[in-house]
This record gives C-alpha cells, sequence and structure tokens, in this order.
C-alpha cells in the first residue's frame, strides 16, 4: 500500500509514495499533478507508484526496496533519537549543529522518512544500514513524521521499534510556516498548484501545509507512545536567535555532556528559491533531456547549467486572499493555543 491517505474534501488530494528509492518520494498532491510530473500510480492502473526522479533518473535501479532488502543482513543499529519536525522551522540546521558532537551521530541523509510507510518493517535492513557505528546517540530528522492524517501512523510504528527514544521537534508561527513549506514544495517540484489553489480547502485535515501546522494535534499523537520528558518542543525563533543556547539545551536534553559546537552556519535558509517555468517542465521530461542525463557528467553540466538559468524563475513568497488567509489563521488558532497549554511555552509573537 503506497496511497498514504486520501482527502475526504478533496477526493482527487492524495498523498502517495514511491515504492523504488529510499529516502522514499512523498508528495501530497492532486492526480492531475501527479500526471502532469510523471508519475506512475496504482491509482491510474500502473503496477507501482514510481516517482518521476525513479523513473528517468533510476539511481537505486527500479526494483522496490522490499525487494532490494530482501536477503540483507545489515550490521547497522537502531537509532534511538528523532527530529520530528516541522519542516521549515529549522530542523536542517540543528540536525548538522548536533553531527559536530563527539557522542552523536546523525544518519548522513536527512529526511529518511522510513516510518511514513506501513510496511516499513519489509526492508529495516535498508535503513539500519543508515547508523553505522556505536555512538552513544544516533539520530535523524524526517519532517514528515509530523504530516498526520495525510502521513498516518507514524507515531505507533516508531514507538514499536523504538520505545525508548528521546524526540525533538521544532515549532514556528503556523501561518508563517505553511507559507514556506508551500514555497519549498515548489522549489522541490512536488508542488504545482499555486498557493491560492492549494489553501483553498484550510479545513481539510489532509491538507499537507495546515496538517504540519497543527502542532499540537501532531504532538498529542507522540505523546500517546512517549512520555513527556523524552519529548522537547522547542521555538524556532529561540533557535534563531539563542542558537549556542538551544543547542545546550538539546545536548543535556539527550544526556550527553556539552561540546564546543559551531553554531554560525544556517543551514537551508529561505533565501532566493527557484523553480522550473511550465516550459522547463516539459522540457525536463522530453526524450532530448533523458538523452542529456545519460551524458558524461561534464558534458552533462555544460549542457543543463545554460539551460537551467534560462528556464528557471524565482518562487515569490505566496499571497492569499484576505478572506482565505483569515480563514487559514482562524482554522490554526484553537491548534496553537492547545499547544501553549501542552508545553507552556508563551509563543506569543505568533500570528495566530
Amino acid at each position: 500500500m503506497t496511497t498514504l491517505s486520501r482527502s475526504s474534501v478533496e477526493p482527487d488530494l492524495l498523498t502517495v509514495q514511491c515504492d523504488v528509492c529510499f529516502p522514499q518520494h512523498i508528495a501530497t498532491t492532486t492526480l492531475e499533478v501527479f500526471a502532469e510530473r510523471r508519475w506512475l500510480l496504482r491509482e491510474r492502473g500502473d503496477d507501482v507508484d514510481m516517482c518521476h526522479h525513479c523513473r528517468f533518473e533510476p539511481q537505486q535501479g527500479q526494483t522496490p526496496r522490499v525487494g532490494r532488502a530482501r536477503g540483507v543482513e545489515s550490521t547497522g543499529s537502531l537509532p534511538n533519537f528523532f527530529i520530528i519536525g516541522a519542516a521549515k522551522a529549522g530542523t536542517t540546521s540543528l540536525h548538522f549543529y548536533l553531527d559536530q558532537h563527539p557522542d552523536v551521530f546523525m544518519a548522513e541523509a536527512k529526511e529518511l522518512h522510513y516510518f511514513c510507510d506501513p510496511d516499513c518493517a519489509d526492508w529495516l535492513a535498508l535503513y539500519r544500514d543508515q547508523f553505522p557505528g556505536d555512538a552513544k546517540i544516533r539520530g535523524e530528522a524526517s519532517t514528515l513524521y509530523t504530516r498526520s492524517p495525510a502521513i498516518p501512523g507514524v507515531p505507533a510504528r516508531m514507538a514499536a521499534l523504538v520505545p525508548d527514544a528521546r524526540l525533538v521537534y521544532l515549532v514556528r508561527d503556523p501561518v508563517e510556516r505553511a507559507m514556506a513549506s508551500w514555497r519549498e514544495e515548489r522549489f522541490h517540484v512536488t508542488e504545482r498548484r499555486p498557493a491560492e489553489e492549494a489553501f483553498r480547502h484550510p479545513e481539510d485535515p489532509h491538507n499537507p501545509y495546515v496538517a504540519a501546522s497543527r502542532y499540537a494535534q501532531q504532538l498529542e499523537g507522540f505523546l500517546e507512545h512517549y512520555p513527556a520528558e523524552r519529548v522537547l518542543v522547542l521555538d524556532q525563533r529561540e533557535l534563531a536567535t539563542a542558537t549556542g543556547e538551544v543547542v545546550e539545551q538539546v545536548v543535556g536534553f539527550l544526556g550527553l555532556p556539552q561540546h564546543p559546537i559551531d553554531t554560525e552556519t544556517r543551514h537551508n535558509e529561505g533565501g532566493t528559491k527557484l523553480e522550473y517555468s511550465s516550459l522547463g517542465h516539459r522540457l525536463r521530461f522530453s526524450a532530448p533531456a533523458r538523452a542529456v542525463r545519460r551524458m558524461p557528467l561534464p558534458a552533462r553540466r555544460a549542457l543543463t547549467a545554460p539551460a537551467r538559468r534560462l528556464l528557471r524563475r524565482p518562487i515569490e513568497a505566496p499571497e492569499l486572499p484576505a478572506d482565505l488567509m483569515t480563514r487559514l489563521r482562524e482554522t490554526l488558532a484553537p491548534d496553537a493555543a492547545r499547544l501553549r497549554e501542552l508545553t507552556g511555552l508563551p509563543l506569543s509573537h505568533w500570528t495566530v
């Protein structure tokens, strides 16, 4: 099963994961956009759910990861620490800061998405291979772990495998975070809809941007499986303005001695994000483009670099009509109030 969920408000809005790649590509969008992105989908009668990367640029071949895991004897460990979100709330920076600690090993790939898959136990060996060695703290950061109900069941699967794990959850103004997440998905070509269309039903529980900003709802799902003392909730603004102190707090939460960590560098900041124009999208999946991908790397770069400059444009910050923005804030406000009650964080700078 790789269709993870379907919206009850917009029946064409699906959350689907690729059967092939690891970390697996997961997207929430409409059937029309999946078709435009050249996904293969069981929903449309295909034999497999396969993202456009695995279809046209198969870095890992095209054998489903469950098949690749058969017979694999992993010598890796299990993680015991997770950064569970939220997307666009400083998780990449925290991942790299903690990786500098001598007692911490953070998985090389961020966003492993392992527990998003209901059938993850069938390819556990591939996951364990991400954690070689015997570091005291072995961690990973996957922001899709807090996108329920679009991606359901993560806390239960995680607790079944690693019941004693420690979790860190970074939160940010929920409206700002949702807007930033839409922009990031446009950058990664997962989202093709304009912001007004993507947010037209903010009340929809399966809207991926709104769901990931319902922090109390996500947190409560984990607190059903983990005691509160094993979950640390942090305000992204504090990480940005008092970085050293927040990193020290996380190190202490993990039960580790303090160690000098360079926190001057920021990772994956908003900045200028680019996306392909409509013509660029059509050309990316054309026969000539596929031929270019088969060229040696130096020749491929020589051809594609100028093409990218011509075919990409800046992604503007999203702007919603006033009435839709009001609905979005009204939708998120009760959850923000509940988060304050759960955590004791004032979060007075938030817009809801």
